[in-house]
């Protein structure tokens, strides 16, 4: 090609490294033929419509707006979770076994909100499928059924984990089977316990709450009772740790070596007040308060039966149109159980007065951005005095959320904070009491 290596190239409307060269246009919008020699080549460009390089310039926006969004991600989103421990030899076996724990969080960058993370984590998270073995058990109490699924049952001396799903939660939901994928695949045995309603059909107008653990006392002793000698430990999230909370303080013979709460609910009265901020309002209380509802629904004829009987201690039509949790609560939940309203629900849930009484090593990991409680009421004085709390903060994660890179089907914090607590219990005999 020699000296008229350029025209030349522009003759066949190539760059030698862009490939086909768009059309000059002048203008008018009338396309220009590509210059065969220098003088034609700025010629053409000088009489060329500015029009037609007019992307670069958004393009030229985006990517700077893209790198400054990432040096933001990874100098001030990018941080390392709070720990809080005031037993050193739980720190080392914390620091030891649970290294996720201390290391950087790197959430989804494009799911920074809250909101984002809480919602978003079971559309993007698959759902794994598992056999499962349905018990029914009758409760004592009032001949009420609640339901427990067994996965991986092996030998009687098969480390088990029991599992409390948060409100209208069960074995079916997103985050619990990959609960049980993760402890399945380190050969320990599942046992999700599935409150009153989810999943299944109700026998009498008596659901759950966060405040009664009546249920949860029978299942804990129906499954001690029936596996001896298997290694026993809890896990909760959100209304699920305040059963396990409460259970903590008022059973002394506490079978579980060690329980680890996700997204804890530390205070009612914080939960409850945090359910009215506008956004939770008509988000995430909106949908559980349909929950609820629907389950009753799927129930009626029990509930309509003692109606008519004139058993049912609220009114089921005015029910139906209750929209938050805090009337929900005081008009439903509060009156199933004997309690006279919203206040006397939240009483009678754990309360930080009794925090002494924590006498398993409890690991806590909260996001300080979940939108159903806050920093306020994690016990982190408290834990000063009562060397079992193991307390792990993260700056962002919402609510269940807590979902990490890019493309977050891969395992959440969560999913690995579990597994390495798991086997630090079971293999390791960590946090031993």
């Amino acid at each position: 090609m020699g000296e008229n290596f350029l025209p030349e190239l522009y003759s066949m409307s190539i760059h030698p490294y862009l490939g086909p060269f768009p059309p000059l246009l002048d203008e008018n919008g009338n396309s220009i033929e590509h210059p065969s020699s220098e003088s034609e080549m700025e010629l053409a460009y000088e009489t060329a419509d500015p029009l037609a390089e007019s992307w670069l310039q958004p393009l030229k926006v985006t990517l700077f707006l893209l790198l400054l969004y990432s040096a933001y991600y990874q100098y001030v989103m990018v941080k390392k979770p709070k720990v809080v421990c005031h037993d050193p030899g739980r720190m080392e076996d914390l620091k030891k076994h649970c290294p996720v724990l201390f290391e950087k969080y790197r959430l989804t960058p494009w799911a920074p909100n809250a909101y984002m993370q809480t919602i978003l984590r079971g559309i993007f998270q698959s759902l794994p499928a598992h056999e499962r073995r349905r018990e029914e058990l009758t409760m004592k109490s009032d001949g009420g059924r609640v339901c427990l699924d067994w996965f991986n049952e092996k030998t009687d001396n098969q480390p088990t984990v029991l599992m409390l799903p948060g409100i209208t939660g069960s074995s079916e939901d997103n985050y619990v089977c990959h609960w049980v994928q993760n402890m399945t695949e380190l050969g320990y045995r599942s046992v999700v316990f599935n409150y009153r309603g989810c999943s299944y059909k109700l026998t009498t107008p008596r659901m759950y709450s966060g405040s009664e653990i009546d249920d949860l006392v029978e299942v804990v002793s129906h499954i001690t009772s029936k596996l001896p000698r298997a290694p026993l430990i809890a896990i909760g999230t959100s209304m699920g740790t305040m059963l396990l909370l409460k259970y903590s303080v008022e059973c002394k013979e506490n079978p579980f070596q060690a329980i680890f709460l996700i997204s804890a609910l530390w205070d009612s009265f914080e939960t409850d007040r945090c359910m009215y901020k506008p956004l939770c309002k008509y988000t995430l209380s909106r949908t559980l308060v349909n929950s609820y509802l629907g389950m009753i629904k799927e129930n009626w004829s029990v509930f309509e039966e003692s109606d008519k009987k004139g058993e049912l201690p609220f009114d089921l039509q005015e029910a139906l149109n209750i929209r938050d949790m805090r009337t929900l609560v005081d008009k439903v939940i509060a009156p199933m159980f004997g309690r006279n309203n919203n206040k006397g629900a939240c009483e009678a849930c754990y309360s930080h007065s009794r925090v002494d009484d924590l006498t398993v090593p409890i690991l806590a990991l909260n996001a300080a951005d979940d939108p159903l409680t806050s920093t306020n009421v994690i016990p982190e004085q408290e834990a000063k005095h009562n060397t079992n709390l193991m307390l792990v903060t993260t700056e962002r994660g919402g609510h269940i959320g807590f979902m990490e890179g890019v493309l977050p089907f891969k395992k959440t914090l969560i999913d690995r904070a579990l597994i390495q607590f798991a086997r630090a219990v079971f293999e390791h005999d960590a946090f031993s009491r």
